[in-house]
């Protein structure tokens, strides 16, 4: 199974200059506690990273307190599944 490319930031002053160097389309999703807040969820459109580098100024300015780690993943087409198990042994897939 492949793994998406992704990179995780901890910093909104990082990811604008790795999108500039790294032009594409890339989904932004927040981790820890702010991944509750579905609408942070960003999928960009640009293939040039654009949009993205505009929504995470916007989030900088907004969220910064409350966005402390976020992941920019690259945006490819087709079905996102996820496996996962607890320490209970049972497993459960979605998509």
């Amino acid at each position: 199974m492949s793994i998406i490319p992704q990179e995780n930031f901890h910093s909104f002053d990082e990811p604008s200059p790795f999108v500039r160097a790294n032009p594409n389309r890339y989904v932004i999703k927040p981790s820890g506690e702010a991944q509750n807040l579905k609408q942070l969820l960003f999928v960009g459109e640009d293939e040039d990273g654009k949009d993205v580098i505009q929504v995470l100024e916007d989030y900088q300015r907004a969220w910064a307190d409350r966005v402390k780690a976020f992941q920019l993943q690259r945006r490819i087409v087709g079905v996102e599944w996820r496996r996962a198990a607890s320490s209970t042994g049972k497993s459960s897939c979605s998509r």
